[in-house]
């Protein structure tokens, strides 16, 4: 990537991941633009509600959260989460988790914000074998959201 990354999306749970991030795109002087994905009704950006899926997202604000260290935040769903891993899986054939899928979510809904050529880039932190009878189960998701949840074709 000729050290250029203009977009990094990173899921957020710990904070540990993003803290890193910042600090390496702060240590490299690069101008790499940091969004921060978090879980709908986590309590990092204000939130306090329910959720289904684990992994992303926090009942209470983690000690590496700090302001400052996501230029911005992108909240997802659980059925947002779904429609991601989905999504990545049909598309791409990477069985990813929960965090992942709502990355490929942030990432699909900002897709028109960059300029043509812009680098994105992604933190994908999870596989997907424990979401099995979760995310990848047609009838689990029936039961939760109503129907299986997709990404809208763009």
């Amino acid at each position: 990537l000729e050290n250029r990354v203009d977009v990094l999306f990173v899921s957020i749970s710990t904070c540990g991941s993003l803290r890193g991030a910042r600090q390496a795109v702060e240590r490299r002087g690069l101008h790499t633009r940091i969004i921060a994905v978090d879980a709908a009704g986590s309590v990092i950006y204000g939130q306090r509600g329910p959720r289904l899926l684990p992994g992303h997202g926090a009942g209470i604000v983690p000690e590496h959260m700090a302001e400052g260290l996501a230029d911005e935040a992108v909240l997802v769903s659980d059925a947002d989460c779904v429609a991601g891993c989905r999504a990545l899986v049909r598309h791409e054939a990477i069985l990813a988790g929960a965090s992942s899928g709502g990355i490929v979510t942030a990432m699909h809904r900002m897709r028109g914000r960059w300029l043509p050529g812009a680098r994105i880039a992604a933190i994908l932190p999870d596989r997907g074998e424990r979401y099995l009878d979760t995310v990848y189960d047609d009838a689990w998701c029936e039961r939760h959201f109503g129907e299986v949840p997709q990404l809208p074709v763009a």
